[in-house]
């Protein structure tokens, strides 16, 4: 007997997370075709949408991430190992991609078809060092595993022009045994904790200024900003500095300064933390320990953010409460909602910082990147 198997299918069929049930795992539903017809109809305009169509999109879109579950909880797995094997302090976090996301990445790139999109189903690890992460890579190209590598990009030997630096592998699902997932594809990334917190710092300016700054949109000083630090964190771990952020006429101290100033950063971050309103109930009571299910809402313009536990047993509630938000939410630039499931509750904040807004770190390296070089000391370049 299973008792919730009619609710987990609903969660799987929104997408929200990527773990197994009682009733199996989802499977793909529906035709690739039909797959790239639904992510068409969900960057379509209002008036040009047939009645009837925004539903069947939506089932459609919800079938397709929810079907990457199964092979991301295999490289989730696959991944969690190897990077004990490299790191103590290392820590994997999975997710499938959010509707607002998938919209978003479809509208940016008009050319993409959703059912080649390559992280609907994404892993990441987080380790100390770059030695960390190029082992970690290395243990992956020399394993033994089946699936297909598709493409290995290294953003940290050749940084992205905003600041951005990581590995990406992307995988082709494959498996003798079933055919179902066949040709799934799977982003892996790889990445310090520096980088991460970089990356963490960029996504939680652009929630509260409501821009896609990780998408290289949004204010120019706060893009070139970020651009300096990149390139501030990648010499600090002895690697390529951004392109076109080290200049012979101006150092990067100085010019990371005048920004510094200009956009008053760290009173700005640091009043986003202290401003962050958290409830107690995750982590300040012991009961809230019990939970496996979190819905976070968060609220750029109260500066909140509201956590929301379930039980293993709640997820009905869970599954209904995430997409009465996400459909609230949907297409506007009030609260961000996300679900998402943990071992411990202790880890939600370390696997999703951003949604708390933890730039603790990344001001650290501000600081420390403003501060005048020693008088013998000059920059890599």
């Amino acid at each position: 007997m299973e008792p919730y198997s009619k609710f987990q299918r609903r969660l799987y069929e929104s997408g929200i997370i990527a773990y197994r049930t009682d009733m199996g795992w989802a499977k793909p539903k529906y035709e690739l075709d039909e797959v790239d017809e639904a992510g068409q109809i969900l960057i379509a305009e209002q008036d040009e949408i047939e009645l009837g169509a925004f539903p069947w999109a939506r089932t459609v879109i919800n079938n397709w991430r929810s079907s990457h579950a199964f092979a991301l909880n295999t490289f989730q797995v696959n991944l969690r190992t190897k990077t004990r094997l490299v790191s103590k302090r290392g820590f994997v976090a999975q997710r499938i991609k959010r509707l607002p996301a998938i919209r978003h990445k479809l509208e940016r790139m008009p050319h993409l078809r959703l059912s080649r999109m390559q992280d609907v189903g994404g892993c990441r690890a987080v380790v100390p060092t770059v030695a960390n992460v190029r082992k970690l890579c290395t243990l992956f190209r020399q394993s033994q595993i089946k699936h297909r590598l598709v493409r290995e990009t290294d953003y940290i030997s050749t940084p992205k022009a905003d600041g951005y630096r990581s590995i990406h592998l992307i995988y082709r699902y494959h498996s003798g045994m079933t055919k179902d997932y066949e040709g799934l594809r799977i982003e892996l990334q790889l990445r310090t904790q520096l980088q991460h917190c970089w990356a963490t710092a960029v996504e939680t300016v652009g929630q509260f200024r409501q821009e896609m700054m990780k998408s290289d949109q949004g204010d120019k000083d706060w893009l070139r900003f970020f651009a300096l630090m990149g390139t501030a964190i990648a010499l600090r771990e002895k690697c390529v500095p951004v392109p076109d952020t080290l200049s012979p006429d101006r150092k990067l101290a100085d010019e990371l300064q005048y920004y510094v100033q200009k956009l008053d950063v760290l009173n700005q971050l640091a009043s986003y933390q202290t401003a962050l309103r958290i409830t107690p109930k995750l982590l300040g009571y012991p009961d809230r320990r019990r939970r496996h299910y979190f819905i976070l809402r968060f609220d750029p313009d109260e500066k909140s953010i509201v956590v929301t536990g379930y039980k293993k047993n709640e997820v009905e509630q869970a599954s209904r409460d995430y997409q009465n938000m996400e459909r609230t939410s949907f297409g506007q630039s009030g609260p961000n909602v996300v679900l998402v499931s943990v071992d411990r509750a202790a880890q939600l904040r370390r696997a999703y910082p951003n949604f708390f807004l933890d730039t603790s770190l990344f001001l650290d390296e501000v600081r420390q990147a403003t501060k005048p070089l020693p008088a013998h000391s000059g920059e890599a370049g």
